[in-house]
């Protein structure tokens, strides 16, 4: 089954971007082709930046910092979660549940 998911359909019906669930930080991350490359491969992803995300939690910030390659996240140890420092396998993609934004 696959990872990511596409997101957003762009004006010419062509995928914009995909999306995928973190296990650090539980929530979904959703990664705009404009700005991530992507190796095309939904089982096995490759995305060519670091992904970043800040957020508010029980009022004080946080942040999830990692980057995917070939269907495992690499977390950095600079992540206020768990899962700081850690690699672990992408979850699979429930297809019969949207997905919600981060």
């Amino acid at each position: 089954m696959p990872k990511v998911e596409p997101y957003s359909i762009d004006q010419q019906d062509r995928i914009a971007g995909y999306a995928y669930h973190c296990p650090g930080c539980g929530l979904d991350h959703r990664l705009p082709l404009i700005q991530w490359g992507f190796n095309g491969d939904l089982n096995k992803p490759t995305f060519d930046k670091l992904i970043q995300s800040r957020f508010s939690r029980y009022g004080r910030e946080e942040q999830c910092v990692s980057f995917i390659r070939r269907g495992k996240i690499y977390f950095s140890p600079q992540c206020s979660h768990g899962m700081a420092g850690k690699i672990v396998a992408m979850e699979e993609i429930n297809e019969t549940e949207g997905t919600n934004d981060a």
